[in-house]
């Protein structure tokens, strides 16, 4: 229900700010599916080396949920937000280094070598210049996600109560196709 959702959606946008806030530079390894909240997270890291089978997607529409809207757009070009968004479908790795949105495609043996290598070349640097730098870094970007986060929650909440998202909940559920009644 809309009480919480509300309750829960704070308590991601706590753990996204606590990655984006952080004053160390935080290096997101990922492979597999980075779904939804795994996406999110992704987009709050500084830097994001991704293995050759990662994918990324906010498939949440589906479940009548809007969400990581500006994470998206904080990752990816306009263009390539809106269809991930409005889609929901999966973007693979080798796109997302197209789109400047990760630093790095490796295999996925070596994605703990590569974000290591990366840590250990941060490290060598001068710590309050690595530190200083991030926080300028997100200065300049003008990182509003937690007000942004909490539109698109103002949409999502919108949808409660509507019957298309019982509809998509309990398709999900029952693993079948969702039927909106539109008549083709």
């Amino acid at each position: 229900g809309p009480e919480s959702h509300a309750a829960y959606q704070q308590k991601l946008i706590d753990a996204f700010e606590s990655i984006a806030q952080c004053r160390h530079p935080v290096i997101g390894a990922v492979q597999g599916y980075a779904l939804g909240a795994g996406f999110v997270f992704a987009a709050c890291c500084d830097i994001v080396i991704a293995a050759d089978d990662a994918y990324f997607a906010l498939p949440e529409i589906s479940l009548c949920v809007i969400s990581g809207v500006g994470y998206a757009l904080k990752m990816l070009p306009e263009g390539a937000a809106r269809y991930a968004c409005l889609t929901g479908l999966p973007l693979r790795a080798e796109e997302m280094l197209r789109y400047g949105a990760v630093g790095r495609v490796v295999k996925r043996e070596d994605l703990e070598e590569e974000a290591m290598k990366t840590a250990e070349r941060i490290a060598e640097l001068p710590p309050h210049a690595v530190m200083y730098m991030k926080e300028l870094i997100n200065q300049h970007c003008n990182h509003e996600h937690r007000r942004k986060f909490k539109l698109e929650d103002a949409y999502t909440g919108r949808l409660f109560g509507l019957p298309e998202k019982a509809e998509a909940v309990n398709a999900f559920m029952e693993k079948r196709e969702p039927d909106y009644g539109r008549r083709t």
